[in-house]
């Protein structure tokens, strides 16, 4: 199975709380230098588990913070393997996912 990984900022979240709300999650270190020291790689195993853990509220955040972060320092040598839509849809739903946090917390 091929493992299907994706970069957040750590601190946003509880590894805790996203493992036990999402079956078969594990966590690894992650050292892109554009996006600072506070992230982390996300691996799920399966298309339908990373589908579902990108709709959680703190993963949304989690991932928005850190392409921001990485967007706020200029130009990036990946450029051409990232695409406009994540981060449109970062930009567009991170407001949501705060909102529903807050509403959550």
């Amino acid at each position: 199975m091929q493992a299907h990984p994706l970069l957040a900022s750590k601190s946003l979240f509880s590894k805790r709380d996203l493992k036990s709300r999402h079956e078969g999650l594990s966590f690894l270190p992650h050292t892109y230098a554009s996006a600072g020291h506070d992230q982390i790689t996300l691996h799920v195993l399966s298309l339908a588990k990373i589908l579902q853990i990108l709709q959680d509220p703190e993963v949304i955040l989690a991932g928005r913070d850190l392409i921001l972060r990485c967007m706020r320092k200029g130009p990036s040598q990946w450029a051409r393997n990232h695409h406009p839509w994540v981060v449109d849809a970062a930009l567009e739903h991170g407001g949501q996912a705060a909102s529903l946090k807050k509403k959550a917390g």
